[in-house]
């Protein structure tokens, strides 16, 4: 998890909860030498403990937060609406960040265009944040005032399978 997340972290949790950037709560201390990954699963745990809600809707809240945020930095094509944009999240903005960002080491999707109303994807990472993955597409489809179903199901091998239908009145 590189610097950038655990900052969006932190600017995320300050103004959900309205917390100040002194508070402990945001700087633990004790977790100030761990590497990155460690920090932020450790930091999750902390705020989710602190606050009183589970990590995974914490996770799904913070990708929401950060939806915005990403599509700003990753301009879209023409006319894309939230499905184009999933199927190009692979293979350009993972792909381009693994080759840029040597520390950068985002998840890895499968996405499997079902129709033009539907894309599933498999979800796979050793940080297993998948409940991060869907609160971003969420996000995206807010962003882009576009209504979607996203469901998710855990499979064998320990990745995820995520279903994205997009609503059309």
């Amino acid at each position: 998890m590189h610097d950038y997340m655990i900052l969006r972290l932190k600017e995320f949790i300050s103004e959900r909860f309205k917390l100040t950037q002194s508070t402990k709560l945001i700087y633990p201390p004790k977790y100030l030498n761990l590497e990155n990954d460690e920090f932020f699963q450790k930091l999750l745990a902390g705020i989710s403990e602190s606050v009183s809600i589970q990590p995974e809707i914490l996770l799904d809240e913070f990708g929401s937060y950060l939806a915005p945020l990403l599509a700003g930095l990753y301009k879209q094509k023409g006319e894309w609406n939230i499905l184009d944009l999933l199927e190009y999240a692979e293979k350009e903005i993972h792909k381009n960040n693994r080759n840029k960002l040597t520390i950068a080491d985002p998840a890895r999707l499968k996405i499997i265009r079902i129709n033009r109303l539907r894309v599933e994807i498999i979800y796979s990472s050793p940080r297993n944040l998948p409940h991060l993955g869907v609160g971003i597409i969420k996000g995206l489809a807010s962003y882009l005032n576009e209504k979607i179903v996203v469901e998710m199901y855990p499979l064998p091998d320990h990745s995820h399978l995520i279903t994205v239908e997009k609503i059309v009145k």
